[in-house]
């Protein structure tokens, strides 16, 4: 438990968003070339075997073992190539096959043409035949019936080729969720723009919209606010037309002077809670607003990227239609000491020669830091961690 009691450690803050409901979605129908990334709906049953046919796994001879006879050749009495339909072996003989080819009734092992020596007589084989040697039987790679694929996996390029080896032309995937991304600030200049004094670029919606479309939402990205409640509430009313399953914002969820987002939710929403024991971070922002889910994250780069990915992330994944996974935290070794505060901390870092090192600048407002690391120590409440020390490290891959 936190030690603060407004604040909810990492792990009840997950728990509480998970326990939120999520929209429903449509399922649609996609074509194959455009399901990369795309989240599955229906379980895919395998319409036929894969392979279809009994065939051979090496260049070489297929021959019935019966006809051995160590020393003695036997005749080829036919060639069979991939995509040929081979006729029935003939006894006593032996058929010269290409890897991929159907093996010909009556044949029941194939000899690699490294293991064989060709003469006037036909082929010599120098190995003993083994009952199904070098062939791979119908359905050894996906039986017919089989469940390949269950619903919510999101399909990538090894799903792709699965789905293709079995003739499946189209795939039913559940409609990409809509994500509303807004950024606030005066301080904040789009990429574009010429810079001025006072101001700086605006790293967290690009980071941001990157992110999400990487979990599988369609962002829209609605900008920049300024910093007012008027323009806040208009700006909003204006993400609630696009209809989206989750509005997220960075910036403007403290109790400053201009922190307007969270001054709109408690006036017109319904707040669940808007501080966790995490560092860089705390002031996440979980709410509703005219029933949709908003997340209020900090404004601060590294602070914004670690409190949606330590976070939100299993609750926006679950909202898209996958199963969601906990990150992969594996073992490692420190190359740095350091005393943990209240919070559980993510610090990025990188690998050099076995340990793991804190970046130089662990400023929350530091971009550099977070787009160069290996990836993010974790460090429990009141950790003290000593060069040499066992520590957990989560690589950014996992969040990814």
């Amino acid at each position: 438990m936190a030690e603060n009691p407004d604040w909810l450690d990492v792990d009840a803050a997950v728990t509480a968003l998970m326990g939120r409901t999520v929209p429903d979605l449509c399922q649609e129908n996609v074509e194959l070339s455009q399901a990369n990334g795309r989240v599955l709906a229906q379980a895919v049953v395998a319409s036929r075997a894969v392979p279809p046919m009994t065939c051979s796994a090496m260049d070489g001879y297929a021959l019935n073992r019966v006809d051995y006879q160590p020393g003695k050749s036997l005749p080829v009495s036919q060639r069979i190539a991939a995509g040929q339909v081979p006729d029935r072996l003939i006894s006593g003989t032996c058929a010269r096959i290409l890897t991929g080819a159907p093996v010909p009734e009556g044949a029941d092992a194939v000899v690699m043409q490294e293991q064989v020596e060709v003469d006037a007589d036909g082929v010599k084989f120098l190995v003993i035949p083994t009952s199904g040697m070098n062939i791979r039987a119908a359905g050894h790679d996906v039986a017919n019936g089989q469940v390949v694929l269950r619903p919510g996996m999101r399909l990538g390029p090894l799903q792709l080729g699965l789905l293709a080896s079995l003739g499946q032309a189209q795939v039913t995937v559940w409609e990409r969720p809509r994500a509303v991304l807004l950024s606030t600030g005066n301080e904040l200049l789009e990429v574009h723009e010429s810079w001025r004094p006072g101001c700086i670029y605006n790293s967290n919606r690009p980071m941001l919209a990157a992110l999400l479309q990487g979990w599988g939402f369609d962002v829209l990205d609605l900008g920049i606010v300024p910093d007012s409640l008027a323009m806040t509430r208009l700006r909003w009313q204006e993400a609630l037309r696009l209809r989206p399953q989750v509005i997220i914002s960075s910036g403007g969820v403290s109790v400053g002077d201009e922190d307007h987002v969270q001054s709109l939710l408690r006036q017109e929403g319904q707040l669940q809670f808007w501080k966790v024991a995490i560092r860089p971070g705390k002031p996440l922002c979980v709410a509703d607003y005219a029933g949709v889910c908003v997340l209020g994250l900090p404004g601060n780069p590294m602070g914004a990227w670690v409190t949606l990915c330590a976070v939100a992330r299993p609750y926006l994944l679950k909202m898209t239609g996958q199963n969601p996974k906990h990150p992969q935290v594996t073992s490692g070794l420190a190359g740095f000491e350091r005393k943990a505060g209240i919070r559980q901390e993510y610090w990025p870092a990188s690998e050099r020669e076995g340990r793991w090192y804190l970046a130089e600048n662990l400023s929350s407002g530091s971009v550099l830091s977070a787009a160069t690391c290996d990836g993010w120590i974790v460090l429990s409440p009141h950790a003290v961690v000593c060069p040499g020390d066992v520590i957990h490290v989560l690589r950014t891959t996992e969040w990814l």
